[in-house]
């Protein structure tokens, strides 16, 4: 089996960091629970990411990189719903393989600040033990978002310019379904409301063993698509 790059390793534990803050949110995420959840020990995880908000920093970086992409691609397309059809692909597909991320992207559009991190400095990166990190050689899943490879280096997390950062994730989501902030099409922004948030339950669902219906990750990853698309179109409302 080919050895994993720096870059896929970092993609791995950005992954498992995000799926975790979106269960349990930053607050009740440690960087133990993280590092075992990657097959890291903690003192090799922090050498990789110096402290918890580096970790959080890296997730709505990627995050917001994946929802920038999916409305890039919306945009060229008409309102509609052949349109809609095509995000819900795109979502879905980003579910499938990074259902993490795909799950803490989603869980912006509609709480916010639960999820936001530390209102606090940052502190100083824990030391890390010599030897490197200890790893469990549990292999990366293919087709995820790539972070930068540099753990971020903001002193603050939280607070308005945070706040900014989530909302520009949340936007372009309900950007890519035509839904403009100040929309008054009440029944269009609730359906693209309730379909985004079932979209991203069904990815914590695919993210860990933690949750009741863990088993769908037994599932050929066609038929779950099929199903996920079917369900979340129609929760938009459109005739098949």
């Amino acid at each position: 089996m080919p050895r994993q790059t720096r870059q896929e390793i970092d993609d791995e534990i950005v992954e498992h960091a995000a799926a975790l803050f979106a269960r349990h949110g930053f607050r009740d995420t440690s960087v133990q629970r993280i590092a075992d959840a990657a097959g890291y020990s903690k003192t090799g995880l922090l050498h990789r990411f110096p402290s918890k908000e580096a970790l959080w920093d890296a997730a709505v970086d990627c995050c917001a990189g994946a929802m920038r992409e999916v409305a890039e691609t919306a945009a060229a397309m008409p309102d509609g719903p052949e349109r809609d059809r095509a995000v819900i692909e795109l979502l879905v597909d980003l579910a499938l393989s990074s259902p993490g991320l795909t799950s803490l992207a989603l869980s912006f559009v509609g709480r916010p600040a639960e999820l936001t991190g530390p209102a606090q400095p940052v502190q100083p990166a824990q030391p890390a033990e010599p030897g490197g990190p200890g790893r469990s050689g549990k292999p990366a899943t293919t087709g995820k978002p790539a972070t930068t490879g540099k753990p971020a280096t903001s002193g603050r997390s939280g607070g308005p310019g945070e706040q900014d950062r989530l909302e520009g994730i949340a936007r372009p989501v309900m950007t890519a379904f035509g839904v403009l902030p100040g929309s008054t099409e009440v029944g269009r922004v609730v359906r693209v409301i309730a379909a985004v948030g079932a979209l991203a339950i069904a990815s914590v669902a695919l993210s860990g063993d933690g949750h009741p219906f863990h088993q769908l990750r037994d599932h050929a990853p066609g038929e779950v698509r099929n199903h996920l698309v079917a369900a979340i179109y129609d929760a938009l409302g459109h005739p098949r």
